[in-house]
């Protein structure tokens, strides 16, 4: 977004024919006020890149996990132009539009970096090259829409996709809308009406502005098909429920039926509910809301398509109430979404029985179908219960931009930076402790990652407390992690099992310090000095206060924590330059 040089990950496999290509989600912004929130942070800006990624799901290197696709090429293309990676906006101008400031040219990045895979990473134009398009959420839906051109930019090679929680939107229910729009929104529907924003200005005479400049990379048939003379509507095309049939390439899709972008995000409804009769009506929402994404799922199952492929299409719907498909869910047989795909794709057809799966739930007593599966227990549907002052203060977190932060610790820096935006009379906690406890809760809830187990967050706070993220790398903080066992693992820290112990200590050690390979920068030193910087007075005594160990590096002194490598030598001068001082 704001012109800083596009991106991409690779890591060169031993199957020279075969690609997996993962585009990075991460949300988009379409209006003033989000975009303006969105650069300058990660989402909107490539310069907080790291200089090294683990890849999962299937750009996993391991064989035990991905046995499929562990020897292919793994592309990551990076995400920060806020479009879905649609957008072709490849110049700012000089108009008084606000969107003229930004670069919405995801699409156009897409390209170029095909190019340079063309000709320096072994993409070749022929027979023998498999390469299979994916991502989560906004990358989902770049898969969806970019999987064609991908196709015409290597026509003899094999293209498929499989988007993982990017089916942008499901149409409206009969008796709803028309299916040409989404469902309608929570506050329509809690009073009995139809309607929603983007039907509200259509209906209203408006037009929808193309923002990322994206109605030509949009499918060409579908477009012709929803323009009548005069009668433009092919800004319906923008919705997958409408774009699908029309597109070439063969799809596995892998979304839950109860999406909470789509129930929260997108249909506006709320999280924190008391009153009973609210959430039973938040219920009955959530009820159509599956029902709509079942019918939009149904297309694929019936091979509704206008185009001739290879082979049919796939579908993998829990019913789950999570964004993003978490890679062990299971539907039948304990068969995952990773083995089907895998199968799905070589057309091994082992697994051909599982290829069209969307999970099928009885009824409770109030008649609604609700999220039921009990494979996983992020697809549990529970009722959240949180103090009603959350999302109070999480509106008021997410207007001064720390809900766009990299991660939990940044979001906590940038609340404590706008602490005096943020507590007013609305969002007004009791006192200081209670203030904190609940800004800590909304950056470690809001910045979760939607497929990471939620004892990770619990237990990462604990292997924090024992030091052991301080280690250079992730064997040092997992051996640090092994020795404090029975520090860590009490209290809210508590899996079920050994292995699910090992399991977590892993994901954290891996989250937090990402490149175990890289040296220890010999121009780096710790400053013993600066680990403790003030004393304050406290009830007439004075106390040390401490802020973590400093480092010194490119003559800044920031905080250890920030300079590992979990931004990377040049990274950790720009997203942490804070010191001591000035943290207190």
């Amino acid at each position: 977004m704001d012109g800083t040089m596009a991106g991409y990950y690779v890591r060169e496999g031993t199957n020279t024919n075969l690609f997996v290509i993962n585009l990075a989600g991460g949300g988009a912004c379409s209006d003033e006020k989000s975009c303006e929130q969105r650069s300058g942070t990660r989402k909107g800006s490539s310069k907080f890149d790291l200089d090294s990624k683990r890849g999962d799901g299937l750009i996993d290197p391991s064989c035990d996990v991905n046995p499929s696709f562990c020897e292919a090429t793994h592309v990551h293309v990076l995400y920060c132009t806020g479009d879905t990676h649609r957008g072709i906006r490849e110049k700012r101008s000089d108009d008084s539009e606000w969107y003229s400031k930004y670069y919405f040219d995801g699409h156009s990045n897409f390209k170029a970096i095909v190019e340079v895979l063309k000709k320096e990473k072994g993409l070749e134009n022929n027979v023998d090259t498999k390469v299979l398009l994916t991502g989560i959420s906004a990358g989902g839906v770049g898969a969806l829409y970019n999987v064609d051109t991908l196709q015409e930019m290597i026509p003899e090679a094999t293209v498929k996709t499989a988007p993982i929680g990017g089916w942008f939107n499901p149409g409206a229910l009969s008796g709803d809308l028309p299916p040409i729009y989404p469902p309608s929104d929570y506050t329509y529907f809690k009073k009995d009406e139809h309607g929603n924003e983007l039907y509200d200005l259509i209906q209203g005479g408006g037009e929808q502005v193309d923002v990322w400049e994206m109605s030509n990379t949009l499918p060409a048939d579908c477009r012709a098909a929803y323009v009548d003379g005069d009668d433009d509507k092919s800004w319906a095309c923008y919705s997958i429920h409408i774009a699908y049939p029309y597109i070439k390439a063969p799809i596995f899709a892998i979304s839950s039926q109860y999406d909470n972008y789509h129930i929260y995000t997108g249909g506006g409804a709320p999280k924190n509910i008391i009153d009973p009769e609210e959430q039973t009506i938040f219920n009955r929402y959530v009820d159509m809301m599956g029902r709509a994404e079942r019918l939009s799922f149904k297309q694929l199952v019936d091979d509704n398509t206008k185009t001739t492929k290879e082979h049919p299409d796939g579908i993998f719907a829990p019913s789950c109430k999570v964004h993003g498909t978490p890679n062990d869910v299971t539907i039948t047989d304990g068969k995952t979404w990773i083995e089907i795909v895998s199968d799905w794709f070589f057309q091994a057809k082992e697994l051909k029985d599982y290829y069209k799966q969307i999970e099928d739930c009885s009824t409770d007593q109030a008649g609604l179908v609700l999220p039921c599966n009990a494979n996983n227990e992020k697809c549990s549907f529970e009722f959240e219960d949180q103090d009603p002052l959350f999302e109070i203060c999480r509106q008021k977190v997410e207007s001064v931009g720390c809900l766009m932060k990299k991660n939990k610790k940044i979001c906590l820096q940038c609340v404590e930076q706008n602490k005096n935006e943020i507590i007013d009379e609305k969002c007004n906690p009791k006192n200081k402790k209670e203030a904190e406890k609940i800004l800590k809760q909304i950056c470690s809830l809001e910045l979760d990652d939607p497929d990471q187990d939620p004892l990770v967050g619990i237990c990462l706070q604990k292997v924090e407390d024992v030091g052991c993220l301080d280690t250079k790398n992730d064997k040092k903080c997992l051996k640090c992690a092994n020795e404090n066992e029975k520090e860590i693992f009490d209290g809210e820290c508590k899996p079920k099992n050994n292995k699910k112990e090992k399991k977590i200590l892993k994901e954290i050690c891996s989250l937090v310090l990402d490149d175990p390979e890289e040296p220890d920068d010999p121009e780096v030193n710790d400053d013993p000095k600066a680990k403790f910087v003030v004393k304050k007075k406290k009830n007439g005594k004075e106390k040390k206060k401490t802020c973590g160990k400093l480092i010194e590096m490119n003559g800044k002194k920031i905080e250890k924590y920030c300079s590992d490598q979990t931004y990377g030598e040049k990274g950790a001068a720009v997203v942490c330059p804070v010191t001591c001082s000035s943290n207190n």
